[in-house]
């Protein structure tokens, strides 16, 4: 298979894949027409990269009325592709006027498809290797039927940057918004791609020879364009499908990151554990319930050991991070909670309890009402509980303030 028929292949999928996943978008809902006009517009690019396709063009080679055939058909094709786009992008217009604006482009596409196939017949073109070729005499109904692919190429891909860059600008939703930014830089590589053209119709006027199947050119820049256009409009089920796999993963990755804490928690205060197995090293099946109830489960350890806090340990961990670490006033607090959980359970392991200072217990930071958040800030404080060299000091310094005389 060449590179060029890989490039066929891809784009069909890639048409037919975005339809099967638009209509899995509306599945149970009434389709409106901007959805018809997007499955139309993929349907007909998909069949017109199917019969330009070098190695269907070269099956066909040999029966001219075949090759004829599928080169008026995927041109057609091409076409009826670009007026359902231009369709697309009148259907966002207010319903009189883009009722009224979708009549005419109907009408006009219509009237260019016969026009183009009438011009194309009247050429008497014959089949040639890689594409067809016309005696002089029928050299203008060539350049007439590739003007007219141009000219109707050209305007129904500036309307629809138009109008659906004009949508775009109004649009609140980001992702919405960068589907849209999507889809129109597919239309921009089509419009490039369609300017293009200009110098394959000159070739044909001058030498009469036409190349019908898919150049190398031609089909990059239809792969790209689908690829965008049709990545663009789906966005929204994409985005949807991958995001529980990433939330999974990063409920997993805070919940493995917690796990130092938790596990120094739960050895003071064994009651902490909503069930047997919350230690586990098993993958948790909802990673994000399982962070949840360990945050839960570290809040309630810090409560548990409230009697045991040292009413001094802030303090001096906010001095020596201060010193010895130079945190950022994020990291400092972390840092700061991190060492007077720490002391907290060298007095309880001890079996000693603390009395409070004359300004009350050390309250840890307030968290708003948002689990992430929350889950956010904990991973901060198990970090600096597990590796900052302050927490180790000030462990320390509070064992020997313990077992001493």
């Amino acid at each position: 298979m060449s590179v060029i028929d890989l490039a066929a292949v891809v784009a069909c999928l890639v048409a037919l894949l975005g339809i099967v996943v638009r209509l899995h978008q509306v599945r149970g809902s009434r389709l409106r027409s901007g959805t018809w006009y997007l499955v139309a517009f993929a349907l007909c690019m998909a069949l017109a990269m199917a019969s330009l396709a070098p190695s269907v063009s070269e099956s066909a080679r040999g029966h001219p009325s075949w090759a004829l055939g599928l080169a008026l058909a995927g041109g057609e094709l091409k076409v009826a592709a670009q007026g359902f786009l231009a369709l697309l992008a009148l259907s966002v217009e207010p319903p009189e006027r883009g009722r009224r604006l979708i009549r005419r482009q109907v009408a006009g596409t219509l009237a260019v498809m016969a026009a183009a196939a009438a011009a194309f017949l009247s050429a008497g073109a014959v089949p040639a290797v890689g594409g067809l070729y016309v005696a002089e005499s029928g050299r203008p109904a060539l350049t007439c039927y590739n003007s007219l692919f141009t000219v109707h190429s050209t305007w129904c891909l500036a309307v629809f940057l138009l109008l659906i860059g004009r949508a775009a600008r109004q649009v609140d939703d980001r992702l919405l918004r960068a589907g849209l930014r999507l889809v129109l830089a597919g239309a921009f590589v089509g419009l490039v791609w369609a300017v293009l053209s200009i110098g394959p119709l000159w070739d044909a006027l001058t030498t009469g020879h036409q190349l019908t199947r898919e150049d190398r050119v031609s089909a990059t820049a239809s792969v790209l364009a689908l690829t965008l256009g049709i990545g663009g409009a789906t966005l929204t089920a994409w985005a949807g499908l991958s995001a529980r796999p990433f939330r999974w993963l990063r409920a997993w990755y805070r919940y493995r990151r917690l796990a130092p804490l938790w596990c120094a928690l739960h050895s003071a205060v064994p009651g902490i554990a909503f069930d047997a197995a919350a230690g586990s090293h098993r993958l948790p099946r909802d990673a994000e319930f399982a962070l949840y109830r360990r945050i839960i489960e570290i809040r309630d350890g810090q409560l548990a050991l409230r009697p045991y806090l040292h009413p001094e340990a802030a303090a001096w961990a906010a001095a020596e991070a201060t010193v010895r670490e130079r945190a950022d006033p994020v990291r400092l607090a972390a840092t700061v909670e991190a060492a007077v959980l720490a002391t907290a359970l060298e007095a309880a392991a001890a079996g000693r309890t603390r009395t409070a200072a004359p300004g009350g217990r050390y309250v840890p930071r307030e968290m708003p009402a948002d689990p992430d958040v929350e889950a956010a800030w904990l991973c901060r404080v198990a970090d600096a509980f597990h590796c900052s060299a302050t927490v180790r000091r000030l462990r320390g310094r509070a064992r020997d303030e313990l077992t001493g005389p």
